[in-house]
């Protein structure tokens, strides 16, 4: 590998971090040739560099894992948190009986707090969940059967309508009957009251000619009356004239 590289002079220094080793730092030649006190004084000073570059990115290291649990801390702080306000919240319990259950059921599975806590919170988001499911099912039939009752109510609205219309209708029809029926009652009535006249003039012709009739009647028996008085009186002058000659001295 070497040969291929062609590398014919090396350098390495080493890397100390608290006094130990831990790399190195190294120069390559494509030539043979013998390293210089100089250049071997100035890798030197290259590698404290380095060590010092590589204490630091240690040290930064450090610091992100730290920063890392602190948020692992502070995030499981928060699952803690929320869960037991979860708990309390739907058991009905204050919030430290809510942390009392979480640690008993943490102690139980042998699991960490943060970890049975955000369990917690995703059971209770699942129930949310499903909860929400059920109350927008709830809310598509509700609003299904609204819009059911709606088109029923439509419907009973026109067939409301039509009836009316058919009422109003067979109303018209049974006025103009009841009009008829007044015309032909009116039309009677004028018949009669001229039944009632004919019959008053004809009444009042009988009477006339009842009265005529009794008029001729006394005129008749008038009449038989002097007639009988006429012979009346002829009988009695005949009767006289019989008489006279008789009576006569001589």
């Amino acid at each position: 590998m070497v040969r291929q590289l062609q590398v014919r002079g090396v350098l390495s220094v080493p890397v100390r971090l608290a006094d130990q080793p831990v790399g190195t730092l190294n120069v390559y030649a494509t030539q043979p040739r013998a390293w210089s006190p100089a250049e071997v004084q100035a890798l030197g000073a290259f590698a404290v560099v380095t060590a010092e570059l590589v204490r630091t990115a240690v040290e930064l290291a450090g610091r992100e894992v730290e920063v890392a649990q602190l948020r692992q801390a502070l995030a499981s702080r928060v699952w803690i948190e929320q869960a037991k306000g979860m708990v309390a919240a739907t058991g009905g319990v204050t919030l430290d009986q809510a942390f009392q259950q979480l640690r008993r059921r943490a102690r139980a599975s042998s699991r960490k707090l943060a970890e049975v806590a955000q369990e917690v919170i995703q059971e209770v988001q699942r129930e949310r969940v499903a909860a929400k499911a059920m109350d927008d099912a709830r809310v598509r039939a509700a609003e299904a059967r609204a819009r059911e009752a709606e088109q029923a109510l439509q419907a009973a609205q026109t067939g409301l309508a039509r009836r009316s219309a058919a009422q109003d209708r067979s109303q018209d029809v049974l006025d103009a009957r009841e009009r008829a029926a007044d015309q032909r009652n009116h039309l009677a009535d004028q018949r009669d009251r001229a039944a009632d006249d004919r019959n008053h003039v004809a009444d009042a012709r009988e009477r006339a000619a009842d009265v005529r009739d009794r008029v001729a009647d006394a005129r008749d028996r008038a009449a038989d009356k002097r007639d009988r008085d006429r012979a009346a009186v002829e009988r009695h002058r005949a009767s006289e004239a019989q008489d006279g000659p008789a009576d006569d001295p001589e």
